[in-house]
């Protein structure tokens, strides 16, 4: 019966005020690639190698089957590995705020009800008045006060 908070912990992140969250109520996490600190600095290194590599190959061979011109090398975790990590997480809660555009996107798939919080530079606004405000469960929050009260709200309905 938790809400997850889906905070991102990178230079996207809108300064958020420094509420205190009921722990018994809410989970604030980010993405779990970007929760773990080895994870993440493992994934950045395994970015700058495979960019640097995949432009090496592909400039030496265009047709080398192991490296696509927009992936690069295949990843050691599959497309299908992230998206199925994404379903795991995303699916133990009734209800997520978001900070994070994929994370919003894949709940509403997951037809899991999302608040959307703006990024730093008004990405999420604008893509929420363009393609999401009238998507079913797909709300936009001004404010994370205003995020958590409509959390609560829907967790109530939902019960």
């Amino acid at each position: 019966d938790k809400v997850l908070f889906l905070k991102r912990n990178d230079n996207e992140l809108k300064e958020l005020n420094n509420l205190t969250i009921d722990k018994n109520l809410f989970d604030v996490l980010d993405w779990p690639t970007h929760n773990d600190t080895f994870f993440r600095q493992k994934h950045i290194l395994w970015m700058v190698l495979n960019r640097k590599l995949s432009s090496f190959v592909f400039s030496k061979k265009p047709n080398f089957s192991l490296v696509n011109p927009n992936w690069g090398i295949y990843p050691p975790m599959n497309r299908e590995g992230y998206i199925n990590m994404g379903i795991n997480f995303l699916s133990k809660y009734k209800v997520n705020i978001t900070t994070r555009l994929h994370g919003h996107i894949f709940s509403l798939l997951l037809g899991i009800p999302s608040i959307f919080l703006d990024n730093s530079y008004g990405k999420n606004s604008r893509f929420y008045n363009t393609w999401l405000k009238d998507v079913p469960q797909s709300v936009f929050a001004e404010s994370q006060e205003e995020a958590i009260e409509l959390a609560l709200d829907q967790v109530k309905v939902l019960s």
